[in-house]
Protein backbone atom coordinates (compact mmCIF):
# COMPACT_ATOMS: atom_id res chain seq x y z
CA UNK A 1 0.00 0.00 0.00
CA UNK A 2 1.49 3.34 -0.90
CA UNK A 3 1.21 5.55 1.61
CA UNK A 4 1.23 9.58 1.61
CA UNK A 5 2.29 12.07 4.36
CA UNK A 6 1.07 15.76 4.47
CA UNK A 7 3.58 18.39 4.95
CA UNK A 8 4.42 19.41 8.59
CA UNK A 9 3.23 23.00 9.26
CA UNK A 10 5.69 25.12 10.52
CA UNK A 11 5.83 25.94 14.16
CA UNK A 12 4.79 29.22 14.75
CA UNK A 13 5.48 31.42 17.90
CA UNK A 14 2.58 32.31 20.64
CA UNK A 15 0.92 35.34 19.68
CA UNK A 16 2.54 36.94 22.70
CA UNK A 17 6.19 36.11 21.68
CA UNK A 18 5.53 37.40 18.03
CA UNK A 19 5.06 40.89 19.58
CA UNK A 20 7.53 41.69 21.13
CA UNK A 21 8.00 45.10 19.63
CA UNK A 22 4.92 47.76 20.52
CA UNK A 23 3.75 50.82 18.38
CA UNK A 24 7.22 53.33 18.27
CA UNK A 25 9.14 50.87 20.33
CA UNK A 26 12.54 52.02 19.90
CA UNK A 27 14.28 49.01 19.12
CA UNK A 28 13.50 46.53 15.83
CA UNK A 29 14.73 43.03 17.71
CA UNK A 30 12.98 40.49 20.26
CA UNK A 31 15.23 40.91 23.69
CA UNK A 32 15.83 37.23 23.84
CA UNK A 33 17.66 38.25 20.71
CA UNK A 34 19.59 41.34 21.66
CA UNK A 35 21.33 40.29 24.34
CA UNK A 36 24.21 37.67 23.52
CA UNK A 37 24.81 39.66 19.60
CA UNK A 38 24.89 43.06 21.35
CA UNK A 39 27.49 41.90 23.83
CA UNK A 40 29.03 40.33 21.24
CA UNK A 41 29.26 43.85 19.15
CA UNK A 42 30.38 45.72 22.56
CA UNK A 43 33.23 43.47 23.31
CA UNK A 44 34.36 43.37 19.87
CA UNK A 45 34.35 47.15 19.68
CA UNK A 46 36.20 47.28 22.94
CA UNK A 47 39.10 44.82 21.53
CA UNK A 48 39.02 46.90 18.62
CA UNK A 49 39.58 50.21 20.99
CA UNK A 50 42.13 48.35 22.74
CA UNK A 51 44.03 47.41 19.56
CA UNK A 52 44.09 51.02 18.18
CA UNK A 53 45.36 51.92 21.81
CA UNK A 54 48.66 49.86 22.22
CA UNK A 55 48.94 50.33 18.49
CA UNK A 56 49.43 54.41 19.54
CA UNK A 57 51.69 53.09 22.27
CA UNK A 58 53.99 50.88 20.84
CA UNK A 59 52.99 47.54 22.66
CA UNK A 60 53.63 49.09 26.01
CA UNK A 61 54.81 46.42 28.77
CA UNK A 62 52.42 44.98 31.31
CA UNK A 63 54.23 47.16 34.46
CA UNK A 64 54.24 50.65 32.30
CA UNK A 65 50.86 50.49 31.71
CA UNK A 66 48.84 54.00 32.56
CA UNK A 67 47.22 53.82 35.33
CA UNK A 68 44.94 57.45 34.52
CA UNK A 69 42.22 55.42 32.14
CA UNK A 70 38.94 55.82 33.19
CA UNK A 71 36.13 54.46 32.12
CA UNK A 72 31.69 55.17 32.74
CA UNK A 73 29.86 52.32 31.79
CA UNK A 74 26.23 52.67 31.47
CA UNK A 75 23.50 50.25 31.31
CA UNK A 76 19.71 50.66 31.10
CA UNK A 77 17.23 47.78 31.62
CA UNK A 78 14.30 48.87 33.19
CA UNK A 79 13.35 52.38 31.49
CA UNK A 80 11.25 55.04 33.90
CA UNK A 81 8.35 54.77 31.05
CA UNK A 82 5.46 53.05 30.46
CA UNK A 83 5.43 53.26 26.74
CA UNK A 84 9.55 52.42 26.42
CA UNK A 85 9.87 48.22 25.98
CA UNK A 86 12.58 47.10 29.06
CA UNK A 87 15.31 45.19 27.73
CA UNK A 88 16.93 42.13 28.92
CA UNK A 89 20.65 42.55 29.51
CA UNK A 90 22.04 45.90 29.60
CA UNK A 91 23.25 45.27 33.45
CA UNK A 92 24.73 42.09 32.86
CA UNK A 93 26.76 43.58 30.12
CA UNK A 94 27.53 46.42 32.12
CA UNK A 95 29.10 43.98 35.07
CA UNK A 96 30.83 41.83 32.73
CA UNK A 97 32.56 45.04 30.85
CA UNK A 98 33.04 46.64 34.17
CA UNK A 99 35.28 43.21 35.66
CA UNK A 100 36.87 42.96 31.90
CA UNK A 101 38.04 46.70 32.32
CA UNK A 102 38.84 46.29 36.35
CA UNK A 103 41.23 43.51 35.14
CA UNK A 104 43.13 45.53 32.79
CA UNK A 105 43.76 48.54 35.72
CA UNK A 106 40.76 50.81 34.39
CA UNK A 107 39.42 52.92 36.72
CA UNK A 108 35.47 51.99 36.48
CA UNK A 109 32.21 54.05 37.58
CA UNK A 110 29.07 52.52 36.52
CA UNK A 111 25.47 53.87 36.41
CA UNK A 112 22.58 51.04 35.74
CA UNK A 113 18.99 51.56 35.45
CA UNK A 114 17.39 54.35 37.93
CA UNK A 115 20.74 55.58 38.50
CA UNK A 116 21.36 56.27 34.48
CA UNK A 117 19.03 59.63 34.19
CA UNK A 118 20.08 62.09 31.68
CA UNK A 119 21.73 64.62 34.63
CA UNK A 120 23.45 61.31 35.58
CA UNK A 121 25.23 60.46 32.72
CA UNK A 122 26.36 64.19 31.85
CA UNK A 123 27.58 64.72 35.34
CA UNK A 124 29.13 61.51 35.46
CA UNK A 125 30.98 62.05 31.96
CA UNK A 126 32.47 65.57 33.00
CA UNK A 127 33.94 64.39 35.93
CA UNK A 128 35.56 61.43 34.17
CA UNK A 129 39.23 63.17 34.13
CA UNK A 130 41.00 65.85 35.01
CA UNK A 131 44.21 64.85 33.45
CA UNK A 132 45.37 66.44 29.98
CA UNK A 133 46.90 62.43 29.55
CA UNK A 134 44.44 60.67 30.33
CA UNK A 135 42.29 57.79 28.21
CA UNK A 136 38.55 58.14 28.84
CA UNK A 137 36.01 55.53 27.90
CA UNK A 138 32.43 55.84 27.82
CA UNK A 139 30.03 52.45 26.84
CA UNK A 140 26.29 52.57 26.92
CA UNK A 141 24.16 49.77 26.80
CA UNK A 142 20.14 50.22 26.13
CA UNK A 143 17.89 51.78 23.66
CA UNK A 144 18.38 53.89 21.16
CA UNK A 145 16.29 55.65 18.50
CA UNK A 146 15.56 57.11 15.52
CA UNK A 147 12.84 60.66 15.33
CA UNK A 148 12.43 62.92 12.42
CA UNK A 149 15.81 62.19 11.48
CA UNK A 150 17.84 62.48 14.42
CA UNK A 151 19.55 59.85 16.61
CA UNK A 152 19.72 59.51 19.68
CA UNK A 153 20.29 56.84 22.78
CA UNK A 154 17.75 56.56 25.77
CA UNK A 155 18.85 57.09 29.25
CA UNK A 156 16.75 55.78 32.28
CA UNK A 157 14.25 58.88 32.32
CA UNK A 158 13.94 59.45 28.42
CA UNK A 159 9.87 59.61 27.96
CA UNK A 160 7.72 60.91 24.95
CA UNK A 161 5.66 64.00 25.34
CA UNK A 162 2.48 61.94 25.78
CA UNK A 163 1.53 58.20 25.49
CA UNK A 164 -0.32 59.06 22.06
CA UNK A 165 2.63 61.59 20.84
CA UNK A 166 5.50 59.97 20.08
CA UNK A 167 6.86 63.00 17.85
CA UNK A 168 7.96 64.90 20.94
CA UNK A 169 10.21 63.30 23.51
CA UNK A 170 12.32 64.93 26.90
CA UNK A 171 15.51 63.84 27.82
CA UNK A 172 16.99 62.17 24.60
CA UNK A 173 20.88 62.06 24.22
CA UNK A 174 22.41 63.27 20.70
CA UNK A 175 25.28 62.56 18.71
CA UNK A 176 26.21 66.28 19.25
CA UNK A 177 25.51 66.45 22.99
CA UNK A 178 27.24 63.44 23.93
CA UNK A 179 30.22 64.66 21.64
CA UNK A 180 30.25 68.03 23.21
CA UNK A 181 30.19 66.19 26.63
CA UNK A 182 33.24 64.08 25.51
CA UNK A 183 35.05 66.81 24.12
CA UNK A 184 34.61 68.68 27.40
CA UNK A 185 37.03 66.35 29.11
CA UNK A 186 40.70 66.98 29.74
CA UNK A 187 41.84 63.75 27.89
CA UNK A 188 44.38 62.97 25.41
CA UNK A 189 42.41 59.80 23.94
CA UNK A 190 38.71 59.30 23.89
CA UNK A 191 36.56 55.97 23.56
CA UNK A 192 32.77 55.92 22.72
CA UNK A 193 31.23 51.81 22.27
CA UNK A 194 27.27 52.38 22.10
CA UNK A 195 25.29 48.79 21.90
CA UNK A 196 22.20 50.07 20.96
CA UNK A 197 20.13 50.04 18.08
CA UNK A 198 20.96 53.11 15.81
CA UNK A 199 24.20 53.40 17.20
CA UNK A 200 25.78 54.25 13.94
CA UNK A 201 24.28 57.53 13.91
CA UNK A 202 26.76 58.39 16.06
CA UNK A 203 29.27 57.61 13.62
CA UNK A 204 30.09 60.84 12.04
CA UNK A 205 32.98 62.45 11.15
CA UNK A 206 36.84 61.91 12.01
CA UNK A 207 37.87 59.46 14.61
CA UNK A 208 34.77 57.44 14.64
CA UNK A 209 34.22 54.20 13.52
CA UNK A 210 30.94 52.32 13.16
CA UNK A 211 31.93 48.40 14.30
CA UNK A 212 28.24 47.20 14.04
CA UNK A 213 26.64 44.86 10.73
CA UNK A 214 25.12 46.05 7.91
CA UNK A 215 22.99 42.55 8.03
CA UNK A 216 21.15 41.85 11.50
CA UNK A 217 19.49 39.04 9.94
Amino acid sequence: MRRTFAPKPASRAPRAQRKFRAAGAPCALPPERQAPRRLRFALSALAFAFGLLSSCTNFIRPESIPSNRYALLVGVRDYQSQSINDLTNPDKDVADMAALLAQRGWSVQTLVNSQATYEAVEGAVAGLSADDSATILVYFSGHGHVMDGNTYILPYDFRYGSYYDSSTYVNGITPSQLSSWLGAVPARHRLLILDSCYSGGFSQGEGFVDMSPGDYS
